[in-house]
């Protein structure tokens, strides 16, 4: 059984070879002696540094060793034969040495100097400011004096390891090269893409805000909970239903919106039919919204009468005027039911003459114009005319 509890089974020595003490004595020289020697190799081990793509420079040659190198996930073919670089011209500067991400060796020079260079491995790069792109390893910096490379720097980094952690939102891809570090479309939100929001919004602090997609026309599609400012009408609609839209107020409080105005108008009746006094375009009426106007103003004779027509549909709404020549009329035109065709009309002048009622057939799908018509031998002024939609 040896010292360290194994078992040796020695071969026989052979006549003349040592005695046995001799061999004792040998064994005990040896193991001794193996510690002082490993001492002496280690210093070597120590002073070995690291030769891939050592820079060096000797007689105007710059000379790039062999080398392996790897981008992330990215292997660059092995550099298996020294590169080396020279020049002739005129001109002092520093370039910069360094590989890019494509594995290749890459000298920039500014693009002042006059420089031929003689390559084998090197690509010389005139450039404005020579630099390192953010991708690329920087191996040395390299003196140009009177055009010719003078000297070099080192600039090689030492071997560490990649480390990197993903925080939230934040992905990093290092399987094409360089590591690529981009945002979780998943977690962090883009102007461009589809973000479904889930946490809380808080914008009470916000300069603006501006919640609405602008249109000038309903979107031909929608869901319900989408909502659109229509900028031909300046007002806030929002979809209820698949593909239908309604003005912000129609499914609770009244919201009132001014469509037309008009003032100091004289009108001369002469057509013994009627003649309109005031027009106004009225967009179409979905379901539920009703149209008001009002009408202020006088006639130079009172036996004028008043007939408001809202597309197809018309209803009496004055006999003759007051004493003083003087009328203010309103009404209201009303899509009730959201049926097409069928709107209630009503109209009054504030208790000069009973309310009336009425049902008229008209396209609410459609814009339509909405007229107060006058008859009479007389010349009417329009103080004011109004028309206003409801929800």
């Amino acid at each position: 059984m040896g010292k360290y509890g194994a078992t040796r089974n020695l071969p026989p020595e052979p006549a003349g070879w040592l005695d046995g003490s001799a061999v004792k004595a040998l064994r005990f020289a040896l193991r001794a002696a193996w510690p002082l020697a490993l001492l002496a190799v280690l210093p070597a081990l120590a002073q070995n540094q690291p030769t891939d793509f050592t820079p060096s420079l000797a007689d105007g040659i710059l000379t790039v060793a062999p080398g392996r190198m790897r981008f992330g996930a990215f292997v660059c073919p092995e550099m298996k034969a020294p590169a080396t670089l020279s020049s002739t011209g005129n001109g002092n500067a520093i370039g910069k040495l360094y590989i890019s991400d494509s594995c290749a060796l890459v000298l920039e020079y500014p693009n002042t100097l006059s420089i031929t260079f003689k390559s084998s491995g090197i690509t010389a790069a005139a450039v404005s400011a020579p630099g390192t792109p953010a991708a690329a390893l920087l191996i040395a910096e390299v003196q140009i004096a009177a055009g010719a490379l003078d000297s070099v720097v080192d600039k090689r980094s030492i071997y560490s390891a990649f480390s990197a952690m993903a925080g939230p939102g934040i992905v990093i891809d290092c399987t094409n090269g360089p590591c690529l570090f981009s945002t979780d479309p998943a977690v962090v939100m883009t102007s461009g893409g589809a973000n479904a929001v889930t946490g809380t919004q808080d914008n009470r602090n916000a300069a603006q805000t501006f919640p609405a997609k602008l249109a000038s026309s309903e979107p031909a599609t929608c869901s319900a909970g989408e909502q659109y400012f229509d900028t031909t009408n300046s007002i806030l609609k929002i979809c209820v239903a698949s593909n239908t839209w309604v003005p912000t107020g129609s499914q609770g409080a009244s919201l009132l919106r001014k469509i037309d105005s008009q003032s100091g108008m004289d009108t001369a009746l002469s057509d013994p039919t009627g003649s309109p006094v005031a027009t106004s375009l009225v967009p179409p009426l979905h379901a539920g919204q009703c149209l008001l106007w009002t009408w202020t103003g006088w006639a130079s004779d009172p036996g004028v009468s008043a007939t408001i027509t809202y597309g197809g549909a018309s209803l009496a709404v004055l006999s003759a005027f007051d004493s003083g020549n003087g009328a203010e009329l309103r009404g209201r035109i009303c899509n009730n039911n959201g049926v097409q065709n069928v709107q209630t009309l009503s109209a009054s002048s504030y208790g000069r003459e009973p309310m009336r009622t009425g049902k008229g057939t008209v396209d609410t799908t459609a814009p339509q114009n909405l007229t107060l018509t006058m008859t009479g031998t007389a010349t009417v002024t329009t103080q004011l005319w109004t028309a206003a939609l409801v929800n």
